[in-house]
């Protein structure tokens, strides 16, 4: 399996006219084509949909992603629910989009379940702890979420109970302490992670 992967940093939070991005080819075997293209949005802490938010999801459109990762911190309290669900509704909804909690989701006392809601609304599931399977381009994708290692209970053992068969297995996760802290805890598992974390995507590795 080939993935993709394509980091979309909060580099415009601190310079509002730039957005980062930073891709990752995991595998050049396969033709462009056949390639599962993922991308990443880390630490939006939107408040309002701005112009800016308008140049991202441009560049969303425009790299044609498989499926997004939303790795925590989108909004920091509950007076801006309504506007991330603004944002994600100029996102296309065919995109599958997959979200785990920061921990200014917690420091802000989000409603985690209106929050979960809103996800829902768009194509979007939102884990805490838990893995789901999703098939993209004929090969199956297990993505696993942990909750924020800070500001909530992190439990990579919860988010992967067993190895799961599929092509791929991605781990998301806010924290990146808490990523060095996972491979130890999976190191029985035969598997072929991927981390997204935070504002970064780490490496690959074998476990």
């Amino acid at each position: 399996m080939s993935l993709t992967g394509l980091a979309l940093l909060d580099a415009f939070i601190f310079e509002r006219f730039l957005i980062e991005v930073n891709e990752f080819n995991l595998n050049t075997d396969l033709q462009p084509s056949d390639r599962i293209k993922a991308m990443q949005i880390s630490d939006l802490h939107l408040k309002s949909v701005q112009h800016y938010h308008q140049k991202l999801y441009k560049k969303i459109t425009d790299l044609k992603a498989d499926i997004l990762f939303f790795t925590g911190d989108a909004i920091d309290d509950n007076q801006s629910l309504n506007a991330f669900d603004a944002f994600l509704q100029l996102l296309s909804p065919s995109i599958p989009k997959v979200a785990i909690l920061g921990n200014w989701e917690y420091w802000g006392e989000v409603n985690i379940s209106q929050l979960r809601q809103i996800y829902e609304r768009h194509n979007g599931t939102l884990l805490i702890n838990e893995h789901k399977l999703y098939i993209i381009k004929n090969r199956t994708i297990a993505i696993s979420g942990t909750d924020d290692f800070v500001g909530g209970k992190a439990n990579i053992e919860m988010a992967m109970p067993e190895p799961v068969a599929c092509d791929y297995h991605v781990v998301l996760n806010h924290c990146p302490q808490y990523s060095e802290v996972i491979p130890f805890q999976i190191n029985k598992r035969c598997l072929s992670i991927l981390f997204y974390q935070g504002t970064r995507m780490a490496d690959k590795s074998n476990c």
